[in-house]
């Protein structure tokens, strides 16, 4: 099973390298662009759109992380008062 998951990951991995590829090889018009606080040097609008969709990924992976994390520690927290509860209401020690 791990052979097929490897393989399937190399087959999507390439293929998304492929269709960036054909991407950048298709829309080679230059354009400049404007961050607000910084103007980045003309660029091919592939490239721009790649960069733009790989960071806004690679945010929402660190915000949901983020996320995860913190409702981990709200139910650990939880637990320990339930447990601590629990403990109070039937007289056992802890």
């Amino acid at each position: 099973m791990r052979i097929v998951k490897s393989l399937f990951l190399i087959i999507v991995v390439s293929t998304i390298v492929l269709l960036c590829a054909a991407f950048i090889a298709r829309n080679p018009t230059i354009i400049e662009v404007d961050l607000l606080i910084k103007q980045l040097p003309a660029m091919a609008i592939s490239y721009s759109l790649i960069g733009f969709f790989i960071s806004g990924g690679l945010l929402g992976l660190l915000v949901s992380s983020w996320l995860l994390f913190k409702e981990r520690r709200a139910r650990i927290s939880a637990e320990k008062r339930l447990r601590t509860t629990s403990q109070l209401i039937t007289g056992e020690a802890p």
